[in-house]
């Protein structure tokens, strides 16, 4: 190795990151933080270079079920994009109908 830490060993940033038909360039990710990563949270931290944003930690049952708390963490603006979830449950049926209902425009 280098001397340098695995994770900036690794870096090259002419490298960009492919999820599905998104295209990371920046790769600068905000992960999710339980309390902190609503939409103006995302939108600010987009100021200081994060190119995708995730979401607070989403129930797939209270999502599914509209849960005025659900809403609100999933809320977004057009400024707020491109923004991930992470999507957390028991059951795949339930996981994989609120992750379809999360990609719908």
């Amino acid at each position: 190795m280098n001397g340098l830490p695995l994770s900036l060993s690794c870096y090259n940033p002419r490298m960009t990151w492919k999820i599905g038909n998104l295209e990371i360039k920046k790769r600068m990710v905000q992960a999710p933080m339980a309390g902190y990563t609503d939409c103006v949270w995302r939108r600010l931290i987009r100021r200081f270079g994060a190119e995708l944003a995730y979401t607070e930690m989403l129930s797939s049952e209270a999502f599914i079920r509209s849960s005025r708390k659900s809403l609100e963490i999933i809320r977004r603006s057009p400024d707020d994009e491109p923004t991930g979830a992470q999507i957390m449950g028991s059951r795949a049926d339930v996981m994989a109908k609120a992750a379809r209902r999360r990609a719908s425009p």
